[in-house]
């Protein structure tokens, strides 16, 4: 009887460790899927700003801008994501904090208000760097492939608001049955 017991013993240490080795080769494929990702979004906004004819003026403007706005963006979405996982820590706390998790939505909808006003900011700056034409090509070109985007999106199973943008709705919903 012992002996049999002691394999599963055996049996149940193999399979954690199985487990365990799975996650560890597990996360360098996302990150490497993150990075191939991210590179082929550069070479296609490259690839898009290639198309409007620039001058080496405007060229070298758009990187330092673009640069710049990107180290901004990570800046905020860590922020976001560090308040956001402090919201789930409370929420998943047996007897959550309103005023605690009031605060942590605030700061989140004031996060998620800069990343709007840095949006703006950055269409403006392309409009004072681009020629109205330019302008005019680059939103034709960024339409298409918002379509693009939109149309392999749905084929996933993401939904879309009734203005055409991507609506987090299936998000809120998991967060609600957390809070049930």
């Amino acid at each position: 009887m012992r002996g049999r017991f002691k394999n599963y013993g055996y049996a149940a240490i193999l399979v954690l460790a199985l487990a365990w080795m799975g996650r560890a080769y597990a996360q360098p494929a996302e990150d490497e899927a993150r990075a191939k990702e991210k590179i082929a979004r550069e070479e296609k906004f490259n690839t898009m700003i290639r198309s409007l004819d620039l001058t080496p003026q405007q060229q070298q403007e758009i990187a330092s801008r673009r640069s710049r706005e990107k180290q901004q963006t990570r800046e905020l979405r860590e922020k976001y994501d560090f308040v956001e996982s402090e919201l789930r820590r409370e929420l998943d706390k047996e007897n959550p904090d309103r005023d605690k998790v009031d605060a942590l939505v605030n700061q989140m909808k004031d996060l998620t208000g800069r990343r709007y006003e840095q949006k703006v900011d950055e269409i403006l700056s392309l409009k004072e760097i681009l020629s109205p034409e330019q302008y005019r090509k680059l939103q034709e070109r960024s339409e298409k492939f918002e379509k693009r985007r939109r149309v392999n999106h749905e084929k996933m199973g993401h939904h879309y608001d009734f203005d055409g943008r991507f609506s987090g709705r299936h998000q809120r919903a998991k967060l609600c049955q957390r809070l049930g």
